[in-house]
């Protein structure tokens, strides 16, 4: 259960595997899950049908206090629409915020925001192929609260008036949305799901719809589509939360018991769907895409078999998971090693849309050397077909399984509501039944009795041969004979000879003794945070707080050094490898294979990041394993051992990586805009690629040797712990290393970064000829004044309301415009206000124009009375509610000894956010909102450029 995660990564294998994660579009269960199930369903939670036939589920849960989260659930998605209704469902789910019988158009999000709820972040909705969700989370349970989020839901339901004047205005809304889209990316998928499924009606209904659809489709078929779908038999409402069962179930009758259907349902044999995917020998498909990573799935298809949520359904769940789980560490470990030719790697099972189960494996290879990859991913799934897993597979694997069900089982009582709320609605979508922490427990472990090696085989045996297989084979360039090599190379590597694997010898975890425990030589109660200060006679310092929050869970801090300030201007490859090297390296006693095998069950981890001022190790476990985390975080920091593997291997990914660099403009963003803002200092953003591939492990080491044994170290342990046996484990291990320094040290020459000149940069992106993205910066202060950073938030938040109603709502020309402050107390003199949205190439010069004239009201008129209420509310609320939340205490006391002024940040920002004027507002924009210091970014499309430069 040791977990490692690598830097910089490449992809996340499962996006190689979109084409398989299709949701089905069955219709609404006739009857709860439980109810035709032998599993028992967690009774804390009340179910129930309106005899109008609307579902409701609700759950008392009292993790956070005073809060609740809503989700409504419409039956109905793009699968369900006819050709010229491609993206309504979606479409009318933006209306939902557009207008109703008792609620204006725009007046939606202002009565929410009122309650404190902030748009996007609590207020939101999504649809996808079969549903439609509207979510609120609830920062309080006042009456008004509850009384406007039930009333806006049922407006939802029956309500909404679907104007024609403001569906014509959400058009460009939706249009921005959809030319958000990674249109290259979503072509690869499109190729693959054809391949795999010809026929498929999935690739006919993208939720987003068709530029066609989506400019013509009136406001009457919308109300047509919305009488046809919006039916309370076709929906479920749930809450979960700290509310009383009985009353919040007589709240949804009254509310919701009159909502009768305004017609026949409609019917939707037409939305039935099909596909030809069966093969008798193997396919292969290759795409050439120029902004993607060479990637090849292998997938077998086989013929669908519903399953009914059953405990001997979840027997064999448990037995492919644990299959998959035991090939996909043995392909880690390859990784790991330095073994493996491809890049990364991995195999799953699902399901399509009810049409075919499926079992897929994917492999990220090196563009022009995907032979070797194949041969190497084919050799593991040759060796697991002809001879299975070992018993010390086994045996790790269900140990790390165990862990976690009993772990879940200790942390139940306080488990967090919007998990709950999201889990109810998705086990009721996929008619699977709500169990308990102790009923899964004991499931898992009447399974884990069940399982051999000789099962195990059997089950991947059966799974892998099953069917021949279909290939997909994208690459950035062409092949030629692609397809025909690939089938070669896999009938070739078919008939590779393969050793049984070994068994494994687990050592014992080797350090355990850091010498004589330390010395407490000062505790120090901390009344702002309610928390203990500890320091040791080698001047390691320690913070406790015992919290409430979560059972059997402990978050842990160690800062140590001067993270990036430290880094050498000089040298900016070093933090980007930094985490590879380090923590990728293991320790001198065990690789990281063989900390994965000896730490198994353990909720323990390794991964050192970096911020501005700091390197810092950062875990949440249980209580139990705190000593043995902290042994762990000792041992590298004393130990580290920077093996060259994973080193050689990171070096590969980057060669992915930066061949993609420019694929999108939001990779561009991300990528090159941060050195721009830091003067362009090269520690910021992504290096030049030699700036990385010229630093090596020995780098790493000499750069941290001197940090890692002298510097000061601050630890800080959060939750629901033990505070006597938190300040032992801590003597035991940093306790008892030789004496650090006593404080931070400075790097003052790191510490000095500036703002760019004003003016305006182009960048260029490879990606869709329609987009590009508009950045405008101002240059402001650093973080020493915290009630004038606070008042910058505020400023921040009113003004990204401005830019939303007046280049989202009213122009169209942008899905999602923001507006942030950026500062902090390692960069003197420096921090900004940046804008940055979404927008077509041709639209840039009118939205920086849109963006002058919301500064210029501003500056001249303030925000009115309502607008800061509306601003801050939601601000307010959500400091209120960090503070149920363990990872907030982390931050308040994580630097009580190295900076005692951080303990009053808290205080001194809620009361800023509480008694800030409209006049204080108008004056930092007067002061900062400045054109003559306005640092422009635009990121518009290569090709666009190229054309209009050939034609000058």
């Amino acid at each position: 259960m040791f977990r490692l995660f690598r830097h910089l990564p490449i992809v996340i294998l499962t996006a190689t595997l979109a084409a398989t994660a299709t949701e089905a579009s069955r219709d609404f269960p006739t009857k709860w899950a439980h109810e035709k199930s032998d599993l028992k369903v967690d009774d804390r939670i009340r179910y129930g049908t309106l005899k109008n036939g609307m579902r409701y589920a609700v759950m008392p849960n009292a993790t956070p206090e005073n809060q609740a989260y809503i989700r409504f659930s419409f039956d109905v998605g793009s699968a369900l629409e006819r050709p010229n209704e491609q993206g309504m469902a979606h479409f009318l789910e933006h209306m939902a915020f557009n207008g109703s019988k008792n609620v204006p158009e725009g007046e939606m999000v202002k009565i929410l925001e009122r309650r404190g709820l902030a748009f996007g972040a609590d207020t939101n909705a999504s649809t996808s192929y079969s549903q439609t969700i509207y979510q609120l989370d609830l920062p309080n349970l006042d009456t008004e609260t509850i009384d406007a989020s039930f009333f806006l839901m049922r407006e939802t339901a029956s309500n909404l008036t679907i104007d024609a004047d403001a569906l014509d205005r959400e058009r460009g809304v939706i249009l921005a949305e959809k030319r958000n889209r990674n249109a290259e990316a979503y072509r690869n998928y499109q190729e693959q799901t054809s391949f795999l499924y010809p026929g498929t009606r999935v690739l006919e209904r993208s939720p987003i719809g068709t530029d066609k659809t989506l400019k013509t489709m009136s406001a009457e078929e919308m109300r047509q589509f919305y009488n046809d779908f919006y039916r309370p038999d076709r929906a479920i409402f749930i809450i979960v939360g700290d509310v009383d069962a009985d009353e919040t179930i007589a709240k949804i009758e009254q509310v919701f018991g009159d909502w009768q259907a305004a017609g026949m349902p409609r019917d939707t044999s037409y939305a039935d769907d099909k596909s030809d995917y069966a093969t008798t020998a193997p396919q292969a498909k290759h795409w050439s895409s120029e902004n993607s990573t060479a990637t090849l799935n292998i997938s077998l298809l086989t013929p669908y078999t519903e399953q009914k949520d059953s405990l001997e359904t979840r027997k064999g769940q448990y037995l492919t998971a644990v299959t998959n789980t035991i090939f996909n560490r043995r392909l880690q470990d390859l990784q790991q090693e330095g073994k493996a030719a491809f890049l990364n790697g991995g195999l799953g099972n699902s399901s399509f849309n009810e049409l075919a189960d499926l079992a897929q494996f994917g492999l990220i290879v090196e563009e022009g050397k995907w032979e070797d990859g194949l041969r190497d991913g084919m050799t593991e799934l040759k060796r697991a077909i002809s001879y299975g897993f070992t018993q010390a597979e086994l045996d790790e694997t269900l140990t790390n399984f165990r862990a976690g069900a009993e772990n879940a089982v200790k942390s139940a009582a306080k488990r967090r509501s919007a998990g709950l709320a999201g889990l109810i609605l998705s086990r009721f979508l996929g008619e699977n039944v709500v169990t308990t922490a102790e009923t899964n427990l004991e499931i898992f472990n009447a399974v884990a009795e069940t399982i051999t090696t000789e099962a195990l085989h059997a089950e991947f045996r059966e799974t892998w041969t099953a069917a021949a297989p279909k290939m997909f084979f994208l690459t950035k360039g062409d092949i030629e004979n692609a397809e025909e090599r690939l089938l070669t190379a896999y009938s070739d590597n078919l008939r590779i000879a393969v050793a049984a694997p070994k068994e494994k010898v687990t050592a014992s975890f080797a350090y355990t003794d850091f010498g004589t425990p330390g010395k407490v030589v000062s505790r120090t109660d901390i009344e702002d945070t309610q928390s203990l200060a500890v320091r040791f006679e080698n001047n390691v310092m320690l913070n406790i707080k015992k919290t409430k929050w979560q059972d059997n869970i402990a978050l842990m801090q160690l800062r140590f050094g001067g993270g990036l300030a430290s880094i050498p201007k000089s040298n900016p490859g070093l933090r980007t490898l930094l985490g590879t090297a380090f923590s990728g390296g293991g320790i001198e006693a065990h690789t990281v294979v063989e900390l994965q095998r000896i730490l198994a069950g353990k909720t323990v981890s390794a991964n050192l990041g970096s911020s501005n001022g700091s390197f810092q190790f950062t875990a949440g476990g249980t209580p139990e394993d705190q000593l043995l985390q902290l042994q762990l975080w000792a041992a590298y920091m004393t130990a580290p051992a920077y093996r060259d593997e994973p080193v050689q291997q990171f070096r590969r990914q980057v060669e992915a990586v930066y061949a993609n660099l420019e694929a999108t403009a939001g990779q561009v963003a991300r990528t090159k805009v941060p050195n721009l803002l830091h003067g362009g200092d090269p520690r910021f953003g992504l290096p030049a690629k030699d700036a990385i591939q010229s630093v090596g492990a020995e780098d790493v080491k000499n750069f941290l040797a001197d940090q890692l044994a002298k510097a000061a170290i601050e630890i800080s342990v959060v939750g629901d712990i033990d505070v006597e046996a938190t300040i032992a484990a801590v003597a035991q291990t940093f306790g008892a290393l030789p004496t650090r320094q006593t404080a931070p040290l400075p790097y003052e020459e790191g510490r000095i970064v500036s703002f760019p000149s004003a003016g305006v940069t182009t960048l260029h992106h490879k990606g869709s000829v329609d987009q590009a993205i508009l950045q405008m910066y101002w240059p402001t202060v650093d973080y020493s004044d915290v009630e004038r950073s606070a008042r910058l938030d505020v400023l921040t938040a009113l003004f990204t309301d401005r830019l939303r109603e007046a280049i989202r709502e009213k122009l169209g020309a942008s899905y999602s415009p923001a507006v942030f402050n950026t500062e902090d107390s390692t960069f003197p003199l420096f921090g900004f206000i940046g804008v940055t949205l979404d927008a077509k190439p041709s639209d840039l010069d009118t939205l920086s124009t849109a963006i002058q004239i919301e500064i210029d009201k501003i500056v001249a008129d303030g925000f009115t009375e309502d607008e800061l209420e509306r601003g801050r509310r939601p601000m307010i609320e959500g400091m209120e509610n960090a503070k149920k939340t363990n990872g907030h205490w982390l931050g308040r006391i994580n630097r009580t000894q190295t900076k005692p002024a951080s303990l009053t940040e808290y205080f001194e920002i809620y009361d800023t956010y509480t008694t800030v004027t409209t006049a204080e507002l108008q004056a930092l924009a007067k002061l900062y909102l400045k054109p003559e210091t306005a640092f422009k970014v635009q990121i518009v499309p290569r090709v666009a450029a190229a054309a209009a430069t050939a034609s000058e």
